[in-house]
């Protein structure tokens, strides 16, 4: 109640001074300008003869400065007898003004407050605040305790990396043992040089092209340290990929708050959103994945690097969040092409390319089985769109690599001419 009282009380003070002049009776009659400027150069005048008494001006100057003046005010003079006189509008019609100016800002104040304020809300002092932001702080941590720490997530993707190793057979991992030896000849002489940032970075770099992660991880902690307030978005994204790529996929809180500092610094670097989303999947947030991820299928490039990845995964996590996506033309058989036999040459076309670009849309947006993609790379063989074909049969294999899948596109790309048998 007493906010209520406060705020109407202040409101009053604030009109009141506001619109006081307005509500005010004025009953002083209306002038002409020709008055006001009589009057001017008469006290010009006046000053001239004050002039010539103090030695400023000559006889000479002063008649002169006389003669222009008085030409001046004889104008105003015959000015005056045309002008007609300002008036004041009508008092009533002002005060009206003002009494709509006070109760459009006190009712519509009012009713704002009440359609997007909180009426009756408490007050939240700030012991209150703090003790929030404590009790944020503590569930945090406790989701972060029960999750595997950077250390253990490593540990366990170290043991699964051997476990495959044993598997394997002779030769089928290709190493480059000239870059692993440069490489452990630059590691080796960064231990006498652990504040040479550039030399760090090129070891992070080259660690994680030969994918050793847990060692390109531990040179870009190295390389955060270093640069310290200094390190951008771009570096602590790096750092978050490099730990997720360390722990086998799996983000730990460490790599959360890595992530974390790079978003405060741009929330639009689209690698970081692309890693936010990834991140949001992981600790079962399917919604904010989605809408992430959707941001990014929109905004593109084609050729960037993490869209495959998002359209092979962002049908499924809409259905975990429970989103229906709009229904989008699912584009056209073969034998929908073919019974576009009785339209015209330019008909056929327009609506081909109508129908393909409908399929297009859906698989950059929802992804779609191997068969939705088999269409679209013979729809575009058909229209004799190769390189169109090519660039979707390339990123068909991206999207599946060894699924069961990948023969049909495959098959669908021969037909098409831009793959071999």
């Amino acid at each position: 109640m007493m906010f209520w009282v406060s705020m109407a009380a202040l409101t009053l003070v604030l009109l009141g001074w506001a619109l006081i002049p307005m509500l005010r009776s004025n009953n002083s009659a209306g002038q002409r300008r020709a008055s006001y400027d009589m009057q001017v150069f008469r006290d010009q005048l006046i000053e001239v003869d004050s002039d010539l008494n103090k030695g400023i001006l000559t006889e000479t100057e002063a008649q002169r400065s006389r003669a222009e003046i008085s030409r001046r005010l004889l104008a105003a003079a015959d000015a005056e007898q045309v002008e007609t006189a300002t008036k004041n509008a009508p008092q009533w019609i002002t005060q009206i003004a003002g009494l709509g100016i006070i109760g459009v800002i006190v009712i519509g104040g009012f009713a704002t407050y009440q359609s997007i304020g909180t009426p009756g809300a408490r007050d939240f002092p700030l012991a209150d605040n703090v003790a929030l932001q404590a009790k944020m702080r503590e569930d945090r941590e406790a989701l972060d305790a029960d999750r595997p720490s950077q250390a253990e997530a490593e540990a366990i993707s170290e043991e699964r990396r051997a476990g495959m190793a044993e598997g394997s057979f002779p030769g089928i991992n290709t190493v480059n043992d000239e870059q692993n030896d440069l490489v452990n000849q630059l590691k080796q002489a960064l231990l006498d040089r652990p504040d040479d940032l550039v030399g760090h970075q090129m070891l992070a770099r080259n660690l994680a092209s030969l994918q050793r992660f847990i060692e390109a991880r531990q040179a870009q902690d190295t390389v955060i340290a270093l640069l310290g307030d200094d390190a951008t978005a771009a570096d602590h994204i790096a750092h978050a990929e490099l730990m997720i790529n360390a722990a086998g996929g799996y983000v730990s809180p460490e790599a959360f708050r890595a992530l974390e500092k790079a978003l405060v610094l741009d929330a639009s670097n689209p690698r970081g959103r692309y890693f936010a989303g990834y991140t949001a999947n992981q600790y079962g947030y399917p919604e904010q994945a989605y809408r992430l991820w959707a941001g990014l299928l929109e905004e593109g490039p084609e050729d960037a690097p993490w869209i495959p990845s998002i359209r092979a995964q962002i049908g499924a996590i809409a259905e975990a969040a429970g989103i229906t996506r709009p229904d989008v033309p699912r584009g056209p058989s073969l034998q929908d092409i073919e019974a576009a036999g009785d339209m015209s040459a330019d008909e056929q076309q327009e609506m081909i390319r109508n129908m393909v670009a409908g399929l297009a849309s859906r698989l950059a947006i929802d992804g779609g089985s191997a068969d939705e993609w088999a269409r679209l790379i013979g729809a575009y063989g058909v229209l004799n769109e190769t390189d169109r074909a090519t660039a979707i049969w390339a990123e068909a294999q991206e999207v599946f690599r060894e699924d069961d899948g990948l023969e049909i596109i495959r098959a669908a790309a021969v037909s098409a001419g831009v793959a071999t048998e």
